[in-house]
């Protein structure tokens, strides 16, 4: 089973090692033997989790690159976590950036691919703006605009038939940061424990069950 995560630089793991991103703690957990022994027929199975997280991105940039990145190598899932680069740049609101998210899944559906929609995780406003002195970034309207999209993304996920995992709420209940945007490493392995309990409940139970 092949799976493609693409986003902003918290997927890509910035600022740790890319085997320290949530894709690759997932791709790590996939590779172990404990894992494939968990899934039926999981030790004759390859499991490929492909990074295309790109630091600094926004949806309409992953809009651009997602046929090259997301379509061409034909994944079971494609799993979609970004937003907050629109937000602090003001190239967005909530409600654009649903729709970029919304044609990336058509995308992914013509080409029978699973698209998965991630809410994004939150910052922290304060910390941010010490260490991310971006100008004219104003990061108390980004925290809003953050939970604001993740509302729609669980609204949307609620209302209709698609898959979203919700990241924003448990990771709000942790709430530490390398530097206030980005995660530090005890948040990406939250991140991808949240993620892989849905491929138990989602992805692996549907294909052995």
């Amino acid at each position: 089973m092949k799976f493609v995560f693409i986003g902003n630089s918290i997927v890509a793991g910035f600022p740790w090692k890319r085997t320290e991103s949530f894709p690759g703690i997932i791709r790590q957990t996939m590779e172990s033997p404990e894992f494939k022994n968990s899934v039926p027929g999981g030790n004759n199975t390859r499991f490929q989790v492909i990074n295309k997280g790109l630091n600094g991105d926004t949806t309409i940039g992953i809009l651009d690159r997602f046929a090259d990145n997301v379509i061409a190598h034909h994944p079971d899932y494609a799993f979609i976590l970004t937003g907050t680069n629109d937000f602090i740049y003001r190239i967005g609101d909530p409600e654009t950036c649903l729709s970029n998210l919304l044609i990336m899944e058509k995308m992914c559906l013509e080409d029978h691919i699973t698209p998965v929609l991630c809410t994004p995780i939150p910052i922290s406003p304060k910390q941010a703006a010490v260490q991310w002195q971006v100008e004219d970034a104003d990061y108390i309207s980004v925290s809003e605009n953050l939970a604001r999209f993740s509302e729609l993304i669980r609204s949307y996920g609620r209302n209709g038939p698609c898959h979203t995992i919700d990241l924003y709420t448990p990771y709000s209940g942790y709430c530490k940061f390398y530097d206030g945007l980005h995660p530090d490493r005890e948040g990406q392995e939250l991140i991808a424990s949240v993620i892989m309990e849905w491929m138990k409940e989602n992805v692996f139970a549907s294909t052995t069950g």
